[in-house]
Parts: C-alpha cells; structure tokens; sequence
C-alpha cells in the first residue's frame, strides 16, 4: 500500500492543493493516462507539479518524469514523492523535446501528455478529458489554459480553430492553442511518434501540425491547468528566437495548404520585425536600427504611422516589467 501522500509544503494552500478527483462511474470505461514531465533545474516548482499530477487521484495514472541532471533540490522533490512515480530519471540530454521521447518509450496510456514542471494541473482535469476519450478514443484533446504573469496579471486561453489550414497559418490568428492543455490519444502518439528533438522552442506547435494530419480535436470545457510565466521560460526568456522556429516549422507544411494567405504572412513578418526594433531601441540596444531601417526602406509611411501607435504600447510593456514579480 502506498503511503499517505504528504502534506503540501509551508505557506501552500488553495488551488491546486485541495484538488478532488471527479471519480468515473464504474460502468465506465476507465483509460490509463500516462503524464510526463521533463524537467532541469525548476525544483522550487516542481513538487507543485507532482502534487497537482497525483491529487487528481486518477485510478489509472502513470506518471514519469525525465530530469535533465539537475543540480538544484529537483532529485530531492522526486524521491519525496517515489512512491506516485512510475518511472523517473535525472541525467544530461538533449532538450526538452529528447526527455519527452524518451518518457514515450515508457508510457502506455490511453491517453498521453507531457507537461512542464513549473505548470500545474487544474482539479478534475483528468476526468474531464477521460469523456472526451470515451466520445472519441483516436483524437486530439484541448482545454482551457490560465496563464499566471509574473506581475499578477491572469488570462485565460480557451482553445479554438484547431484545423490544419489554421494552425499552419498561424498568422491569420484564427486557431488559438495552448501546449498545457493539449492531451494525445494512444492512436495520436502511434501515427504522428513523438516530438522533433531538432526543435528547442517550438517542438509542441510541430507536434499538433503532425497530429492533425491523423485526428480531430475534441475540446475539453474544463480548465486544464496554470501556465506559469517567469522571466527563465522560454515563453518569456526566448520569444524572439521561439517566433523564428515558429515561422521555420510553418514552412515545412505550406504545401499541404491549397489556398496560402502568402501575404498576410509577409505583413506578420513586417510587423514582427518592427515591434522588435522598438522594443531593443527603447532598451538602448542598437541592434534594433538595423530592423527599424530595413522597415522604413519597405513601408516607410506605414511604419511610421506604426511606429507612433507601437512605442507607448511597448514603453508600458517596458515599465509593466519594473513591478515586484509574483507566482515565483
């Protein structure tokens, strides 16, 4: 018999520590649900994310977590909580992509998803993608996400558009996805393997375009879970280099689109690039002239126009960042 399950650490309370399971009903059929977590160096956030794995208090769980070889107080979290882990290992690889696939190699759920370890699972989740299973055992599964910003600020994502023409259009902004609240089916992970391992920023956006082309995507009304953004995610520390492999990955998949919107993608190019130029010049960095330039040179009214728009915005993005922090 397992032990009781440790109490939550000092000073947490509230969600997702008082999480309770949404029990199936017995004349249900019950799929096993194999979570995976790759983790490195995030141990002040990843009991939370254990816990919120566990609480849920599934009856078919497999959980797996593949370390990185952190050197923080992770390995000291993971053997806390040994007895709810099916497998774990901590050792040096090569991303987070390289941990996922190897913690496919050791899942057998019905249903399968990896999840970060600074992230945590909203109450009841697992239940409610469970009906999603049953009313379509070979799909894609996608649920609500709530962002947490480091200055307090919540948002919640709510999935939508999840076509192929879509998503590999990302620009047009017609689907709306988010990586926490996305849960394969077994038949999923069988067609499309697991993640591209040559990907360090946007290996997930290249796993739903695979997916897609096998499945249709059944949403969750059902708040999946916290997103948590910190100035060391790569959501916030990367996201220049993340919308460069953004529009890398895209390309790959034009051909299976008939009718390309070729130029709203170069007017997404455009407008990227010119937030980015105001956004480094108002951080004295002069790198951003060379992208204010070659903006002036293409659309030189425009981007003035533009320009007089974007910098308050940016400059109160700028001062927004100055605030005390929170959810770390």
């Amino acid at each position: 018999m397992r032990p009781d399950f440790p109490p939550p650490p000092p000073g947490k309370s509230g969600w997702p520590w008082d999480s309770q399971a949404a029990v199936p009903h017995r004349d249900q059929p019950i799929p096993r649900i194999s979570i995976i977590i790759p983790s490195f160096n995030l141990g002040r956030f990843i009991e939370e994310t254990i816990r919120s794995v566990v609480m849920q208090q599934w009856p078919d769980l497999e959980l797996i977590v593949v370390d990185g070889g952190s050197t923080d107080e992770t390995v000291e979290v993971i053997r806390k909580y040994e007895p709810w882990i099916a497998w774990w290992a901590s050792e040096a690889d090569g991303g987070q992509a390289e941990a996922i696939n190897k913690g496919l190699r050791r899942a057998t759920g019905d249903i399968v998803a990896w999840f970060n370890a600074d992230d945590f699972f909203a109450a009841g989740i697992f239940a409610a993608v469970a009906e999603g299973w049953r009313r379509n055992p070979t799909g894609i599964y996608a649920a609500p996400v709530v962002n947490f910003y480091t200055r307090g600020r919540e948002t919640l994502i709510r999935p939508r558009g999840l076509s192929l023409e879509n998503v590999i259009q990302y620009w047009t902004k017609r689907s709306l996805w988010h990586d926490p609240g996305l849960f394969w089916s077994r038949a999923v992970i069988d067609a499309a393997g697991g993640p591209d391992a040559s990907l360090h920023y946007t290996h997930d956006f290249d796993y739903l375009v695979r997916a897609l082309q096998h499945a249709d995507v059944e949403y969750i009304d059902h708040v999946a879970a916290g997103f948590r953004l910190h100035q060391e995610s790569k959501t916030v520390s990367m996201n220049e280099r993340m919308m460069a492999e953004t529009t890398e990955v895209s390309r790959r998949y034009w051909h299976l689109i008939n009718d390309l919107d070729l130029s709203g993608f170069e007017r997404s190019q455009y407008e990227a690039r010119l937030r980015r130029s105001a956004s480094r010049l108002l951080r004295g960095n002069a790198a951003g002239f060379p992208l204010l330039w070659r903006s002036l040179k293409e659309r030189p009214f425009a981007t003035v126009l533009r320009l007089a728009m974007l910098f308050p915005t940016v400059v109160f993005e700028r001062l927004d960042r100055l605030r005390p922090g929170r959810y770390l």
